[in-house]
């Protein structure tokens, strides 16, 4: 199947499976691209424009519903895309993903809003399809505009209007992912909020550890000395290094393996007391072998210290081990 009959199905395939199927071969590939770009010079390449078409025919179809449109215009995770790629940097695919977020809200903005807006927040909420569709919609859109000068006011206001955790999340995650000047304050008052609500803050330590910024390996610093992080629950030790470890692709194999040192000193003293968790959470390594030479080598290097390491259990050994097989 030739290129343009892909941008063709992904604009006016009547089959929804194979429209979004479309949609993500284009996508996926699209990031793959503009990553090998970037590897060779500085400055940002543009973004096709048959791609940028093809996603906005899908945002102002009116036959297609807007649960679909959400999974439609949702970018592929860097867990999808590291499947399809091999030497990866982490960082520079999710700065590829990155510039097709930007250029679509850039060139869609008003778009973008004009159906934001016209998503009215669920005052009544019920668990059905088509509030269901609307909230996950309205979730994308804020996404796209995180990156726009609007984009802070719209994430304040959605978390104080929200009548439902999903869109109250959703807004805090996008403060969250595009380090806005208040995200602070907004992650305190939802703790405050659900601080007697283990599964609701398990979800904000995920939400924070798996957020990719700039400020990463600090955050998750600062989330395993918090008071409501105890490393020997399961649970909470799975969101925030299960969080890190398969959320946070770019700091988790950042290049001076520093992300690699504070998960294996934290795995290392959840293996004294619950080896079982330790050795599901190392598994979290696993994409290693698909890094940069580099990054690889670190890798290596942290597992064996996790190998050799006195007291270490049978279980976590076995699975580092398996790990360090070519």
């Amino acid at each position: 199947m030739s290129s343009s009959d892909v941008f063709s199905l992904m604009k006016v395939d009547s089959d929804s499976f194979n429209r979004w199927d479309k949609t993500q071969q284009v996508l996926l590939e699209e990031i793959l691209s503009i990553s090998d770009t970037l590897k060779s010079r500085k400055t940002l390449p543009e973004v096709s424009l048959e791609v940028l078409e093809g996603l906005f025919s899908i945002l102002r179809d009116p036959s297609l519903d807007s649960h679909f449109k959400s999974l439609a215009l949702t970018l592929p995770s860097l867990d999808v895309l590291q499947q399809r790629d091999k030497d990866i940097d982490f960082k520079r695919l999710s700065r590829a993903r990155r510039v097709i977020l930007e250029a679509f809200a850039t060139k869609y903005s008003r778009e973008l809003l004009a159906s934001y807006m016209s998503i009215s927040p669920s005052q009544d909420y019920q668990f059905e399809p088509g509030q269901v569709g609307a909230r996950a919609l309205r979730n994308c859109l804020l996404n796209y505009l995180g990156c726009m000068e609007i984009g802070e006011s719209l994430a304040y206001g959605q978390f104080h209007g929200a009548s439902n955790m999903t869109e109250l999340y959703g807004s805090l995650k996008v403060m969250v992912g595009y380090s806005m000047k208040d995200s602070e304050k907004y992650l305190s008052q939802f703790f405050d909020r659900f601080k007697h609500d283990d599964l609701v803050i398990d979800a904000w330590f995920r939400l924070q550890a798996s957020s990719d910024h700039e400020d990463s390996l600090k955050t998750l610093k600062v989330l395993m000395k918090h008071p409501a992080y105890n490393r020997l629950n399961p649970n909470r030790a799975r969101s925030v290094l299960g969080g890190f470890s398969l959320g946070n692709l770019p700091w988790f194999h950042e290049e001076s393996g520093e992300g690699y040192q504070l998960f294996a000193r934290e795995l290392l003293l959840i293996d004294q007391k619950n080896p079982q968790i330790a050795a599901r959470l190392a598994r979290g390594f696993g994409p290693y072998k698909r890094a940069a030479s580099n990054v690889k080598e670190k890798a290596q290097a942290v597992l064996k210290n996790i190998q050799g390491e006195a007291g270490i259990s049978k279980d976590l050994f076995e699975v580092v081990q398996t790990l360090l097989k070519s």
